[in-house]
Protein backbone atom coordinates (compact mmCIF):
# COMPACT_ATOMS: atom_id res chain seq x y z
CA UNK A 1 0.00 0.00 0.00
CA UNK A 2 1.09 3.55 -0.68
CA UNK A 3 2.25 6.07 1.90
CA UNK A 4 -0.99 8.03 1.47
CA UNK A 5 -3.05 5.00 2.47
CA UNK A 6 -0.93 4.37 5.58
CA UNK A 7 -1.39 8.01 6.60
CA UNK A 8 -5.14 7.55 6.24
CA UNK A 9 -4.94 4.34 8.29
CA UNK A 10 -3.28 6.26 11.10
CA UNK A 11 -5.99 8.91 10.93
CA UNK A 12 -8.74 6.26 11.05
CA UNK A 13 -7.15 4.50 14.05
CA UNK A 14 -6.95 7.76 15.98
CA UNK A 15 -10.59 8.44 15.13
CA UNK A 16 -11.64 4.99 16.36
CA UNK A 17 -9.91 5.46 19.72
CA UNK A 18 -11.73 8.77 20.21
CA UNK A 19 -15.14 7.24 19.41
CA UNK A 20 -16.48 5.88 22.70
CA UNK A 21 -19.17 3.67 21.16
CA UNK A 22 -16.77 2.07 18.70
CA UNK A 23 -14.11 1.56 21.37
CA UNK A 24 -16.49 0.01 23.91
CA UNK A 25 -18.07 -2.34 21.37
CA UNK A 26 -14.64 -3.30 20.06
CA UNK A 27 -13.60 -4.51 23.51
CA UNK A 28 -16.91 -5.79 24.85
CA UNK A 29 -17.78 -8.17 22.00
CA UNK A 30 -14.61 -10.29 22.08
CA UNK A 31 -14.63 -10.24 25.89
CA UNK A 32 -18.13 -11.74 25.91
CA UNK A 33 -17.69 -14.33 23.19
CA UNK A 34 -14.10 -15.40 23.89
CA UNK A 35 -13.81 -15.15 27.67
CA UNK A 36 -17.03 -14.69 29.62
CA UNK A 37 -19.33 -17.10 27.77
CA UNK A 38 -16.71 -19.89 27.34
CA UNK A 39 -15.83 -19.69 31.04
CA UNK A 40 -19.50 -20.10 31.94
CA UNK A 41 -20.10 -22.89 29.43
CA UNK A 42 -16.95 -24.87 30.21
CA UNK A 43 -17.40 -24.37 33.93
CA UNK A 44 -20.91 -25.77 33.71
CA UNK A 45 -19.64 -28.89 31.93
CA UNK A 46 -16.74 -29.58 34.28
CA UNK A 47 -16.53 -33.28 34.99
CA UNK A 48 -19.29 -34.16 32.53
CA UNK A 49 -18.54 -36.97 30.08
CA UNK A 50 -21.94 -38.55 29.49
CA UNK A 51 -23.14 -39.57 26.05
CA UNK A 52 -24.67 -36.74 24.06
CA UNK A 53 -25.51 -37.70 20.49
CA UNK A 54 -25.06 -41.25 19.31
CA UNK A 55 -25.95 -42.86 16.00
CA UNK A 56 -27.19 -39.72 14.22
CA UNK A 57 -26.90 -39.87 10.42
CA UNK A 58 -25.84 -36.21 10.18
CA UNK A 59 -22.08 -36.00 9.38
CA UNK A 60 -21.43 -33.07 11.69
CA UNK A 61 -23.05 -34.74 14.68
CA UNK A 62 -21.97 -38.32 14.16
CA UNK A 63 -18.62 -37.96 15.94
CA UNK A 64 -19.98 -36.07 18.97
CA UNK A 65 -20.00 -38.31 22.02
CA UNK A 66 -20.07 -36.14 25.16
CA UNK A 67 -21.20 -32.80 26.52
CA UNK A 68 -17.85 -31.04 26.14
CA UNK A 69 -17.71 -31.97 22.45
CA UNK A 70 -21.11 -30.37 21.96
CA UNK A 71 -19.66 -27.06 23.10
CA UNK A 72 -16.39 -27.50 21.22
CA UNK A 73 -17.87 -28.46 17.87
CA UNK A 74 -21.41 -27.08 17.90
CA UNK A 75 -21.52 -24.05 20.19
CA UNK A 76 -18.01 -22.61 20.07
CA UNK A 77 -17.91 -22.21 16.25
CA UNK A 78 -20.88 -19.89 16.66
CA UNK A 79 -19.03 -17.94 19.38
CA UNK A 80 -15.95 -17.51 17.19
CA UNK A 81 -17.98 -16.45 14.18
CA UNK A 82 -20.12 -13.97 16.11
CA UNK A 83 -17.08 -12.51 17.86
CA UNK A 84 -15.32 -11.93 14.57
CA UNK A 85 -18.38 -10.58 12.80
CA UNK A 86 -19.54 -8.20 15.52
CA UNK A 87 -16.22 -6.79 16.74
CA UNK A 88 -15.07 -4.64 13.78
CA UNK A 89 -18.47 -4.35 12.10
CA UNK A 90 -19.79 -1.68 14.45
CA UNK A 91 -16.61 0.40 14.30
CA UNK A 92 -16.54 0.12 10.50
CA UNK A 93 -20.03 1.58 10.41
CA UNK A 94 -19.05 4.47 12.66
CA UNK A 95 -16.05 5.41 10.53
CA UNK A 96 -18.32 6.25 7.59
CA UNK A 97 -21.71 7.09 9.07
CA UNK A 98 -20.29 9.27 11.85
CA UNK A 99 -18.25 11.24 9.32
CA UNK A 100 -21.37 11.71 7.21
CA UNK A 101 -23.39 12.95 10.18
CA UNK A 102 -20.63 15.26 11.39
CA UNK A 103 -20.04 16.63 7.87
CA UNK A 104 -16.32 15.87 7.96
CA UNK A 105 -16.37 13.74 4.82
CA UNK A 106 -15.99 16.82 2.62
CA UNK A 107 -12.72 17.66 4.41
CA UNK A 108 -11.50 14.09 3.87
CA UNK A 109 -12.37 14.17 0.19
CA UNK A 110 -10.49 17.48 -0.19
CA UNK A 111 -7.23 15.60 0.43
CA UNK A 112 -5.21 14.46 -2.60
CA UNK A 113 -6.45 10.87 -2.33
CA UNK A 114 -8.99 8.82 -4.23
CA UNK A 115 -12.21 7.32 -2.91
CA UNK A 116 -10.69 3.85 -3.38
CA UNK A 117 -7.71 4.77 -1.17
CA UNK A 118 -10.08 6.02 1.53
CA UNK A 119 -12.01 2.74 1.40
CA UNK A 120 -8.81 0.66 1.63
CA UNK A 121 -7.67 2.72 4.62
CA UNK A 122 -10.97 2.20 6.41
CA UNK A 123 -10.88 -1.56 5.78
CA UNK A 124 -7.29 -1.81 7.01
CA UNK A 125 -7.73 0.35 10.11
CA UNK A 126 -10.83 -1.49 11.30
CA UNK A 127 -9.18 -4.86 10.77
CA UNK A 128 -6.00 -3.80 12.60
CA UNK A 129 -7.98 -2.38 15.54
CA UNK A 130 -10.14 -5.49 15.82
CA UNK A 131 -7.16 -7.85 15.71
CA UNK A 132 -5.28 -5.83 18.33
CA UNK A 133 -8.10 -6.47 20.81
CA UNK A 134 -9.34 -9.89 19.72
CA UNK A 135 -6.12 -11.86 19.29
CA UNK A 136 -4.84 -11.44 22.89
CA UNK A 137 -8.26 -12.50 24.18
CA UNK A 138 -8.22 -15.47 21.81
CA UNK A 139 -4.92 -16.58 23.38
CA UNK A 140 -6.64 -16.58 26.78
CA UNK A 141 -9.55 -18.50 25.25
CA UNK A 142 -7.15 -21.05 23.73
CA UNK A 143 -5.48 -21.64 27.10
CA UNK A 144 -8.89 -22.06 28.71
CA UNK A 145 -9.95 -24.60 26.07
CA UNK A 146 -6.70 -26.56 26.44
CA UNK A 147 -7.01 -26.71 30.24
CA UNK A 148 -10.71 -27.52 30.41
CA UNK A 149 -11.02 -29.95 27.46
CA UNK A 150 -9.02 -32.50 25.50
CA UNK A 151 -8.96 -30.34 22.34
CA UNK A 152 -5.53 -30.33 20.71
CA UNK A 153 -3.47 -27.80 18.82
CA UNK A 154 -5.35 -28.59 15.60
CA UNK A 155 -8.57 -27.34 17.18
CA UNK A 156 -6.96 -24.05 18.25
CA UNK A 157 -5.51 -23.46 14.78
CA UNK A 158 -8.88 -24.20 13.16
CA UNK A 159 -10.66 -21.83 15.54
CA UNK A 160 -8.12 -19.10 14.80
CA UNK A 161 -8.65 -19.49 11.06
CA UNK A 162 -12.41 -19.12 11.55
CA UNK A 163 -12.01 -16.10 13.83
CA UNK A 164 -9.69 -14.27 11.42
CA UNK A 165 -12.02 -15.00 8.49
CA UNK A 166 -14.98 -13.68 10.47
CA UNK A 167 -13.03 -10.53 11.39
CA UNK A 168 -12.25 -9.90 7.74
CA UNK A 169 -15.83 -10.56 6.67
CA UNK A 170 -17.17 -8.18 9.30
CA UNK A 171 -15.24 -5.28 7.82
CA UNK A 172 -16.95 -5.82 4.49
CA UNK A 173 -20.33 -6.07 6.22
CA UNK A 174 -19.70 -2.87 8.13
CA UNK A 175 -18.71 -0.96 5.02
CA UNK A 176 -21.70 -2.22 3.08
CA UNK A 177 -24.09 -1.31 5.88
CA UNK A 178 -22.46 2.10 6.18
CA UNK A 179 -23.08 2.77 2.52
CA UNK A 180 -26.70 1.66 2.78
CA UNK A 181 -27.48 3.51 6.02
CA UNK A 182 -28.07 7.22 6.33
CA UNK A 183 -27.33 7.34 10.05
CA UNK A 184 -26.01 5.17 12.89
CA UNK A 185 -29.48 4.13 14.04
CA UNK A 186 -30.40 2.87 10.57
CA UNK A 187 -27.14 0.95 10.40
CA UNK A 188 -27.98 -0.70 13.73
CA UNK A 189 -31.46 -1.61 12.51
CA UNK A 190 -29.95 -3.28 9.45
CA UNK A 191 -27.74 -5.55 11.57
CA UNK A 192 -30.27 -8.45 11.73
CA UNK A 193 -30.26 -8.51 7.92
CA UNK A 194 -26.82 -10.18 8.02
CA UNK A 195 -26.66 -11.52 11.58
CA UNK A 196 -29.43 -14.12 11.31
CA UNK A 197 -28.32 -15.50 7.91
CA UNK A 198 -24.83 -15.83 9.32
CA UNK A 199 -26.09 -17.78 12.31
CA UNK A 200 -28.03 -20.05 9.94
CA UNK A 201 -24.87 -20.59 7.89
CA UNK A 202 -22.93 -21.53 11.01
CA UNK A 203 -25.68 -23.96 12.02
CA UNK A 204 -25.62 -25.65 8.61
CA UNK A 205 -21.82 -26.04 8.70
CA UNK A 206 -21.67 -27.49 12.21
CA UNK A 207 -24.46 -29.97 11.47
CA UNK A 208 -23.40 -31.20 8.03
CA UNK A 209 -19.60 -30.78 8.02
CA UNK A 210 -17.70 -33.26 10.24
CA UNK A 211 -14.84 -32.59 12.62
CA UNK A 212 -12.52 -29.64 12.23
CA UNK A 213 -13.49 -29.26 8.57
CA UNK A 214 -16.52 -27.25 9.69
CA UNK A 215 -14.19 -24.43 10.77
CA UNK A 216 -12.44 -24.30 7.39
CA UNK A 217 -15.61 -24.59 5.32
CA UNK A 218 -17.24 -21.79 7.28
CA UNK A 219 -14.09 -19.67 7.02
CA UNK A 220 -14.02 -20.16 3.23
CA UNK A 221 -17.67 -19.13 2.92
CA UNK A 222 -17.06 -16.00 5.00
CA UNK A 223 -14.09 -15.03 2.83
CA UNK A 224 -16.17 -15.51 -0.31
CA UNK A 225 -18.81 -13.24 1.19
CA UNK A 226 -16.11 -10.68 1.98
CA UNK A 227 -14.86 -10.71 -1.62
CA UNK A 228 -18.38 -10.12 -2.90
CA UNK A 229 -19.06 -7.26 -0.49
CA UNK A 230 -15.75 -5.53 -1.21
CA UNK A 231 -16.40 -5.80 -4.94
CA UNK A 232 -19.75 -4.09 -4.43
CA UNK A 233 -18.21 -1.38 -2.23
CA UNK A 234 -15.36 -0.63 -4.61
CA UNK A 235 -17.69 -0.36 -7.60
CA UNK A 236 -20.46 1.48 -5.79
CA UNK A 237 -18.47 3.86 -3.63
CA UNK A 238 -18.27 7.08 -5.62
CA UNK A 239 -17.77 10.60 -4.30
CA UNK A 240 -21.50 11.29 -4.57
CA UNK A 241 -22.46 8.10 -2.75
CA UNK A 242 -19.80 8.63 -0.10
CA UNK A 243 -21.09 12.06 0.94
CA UNK A 244 -24.80 11.35 0.37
Amino acid sequence: MSRDIWLLVGKELRQLTRNRNAAVSGVLMPLIFLIIVPWIQLGATAGSSGGAIIGTPLPGLNSIGNVKQIFLYLVFPLFYALCGLLTPGISATYTIVAEREQHTIELLMALPVTTRQILVAKVTSNLVAAMAVTLPLFVVNAILVQVKTDAGLGYIVSALVLLLSALACSVGIGLLLALLARDVRTAGNLTPAWLFPTMALVAICVVFVPGLWRFYVLAALLLLALAGMLAICFRWLTFERFIA
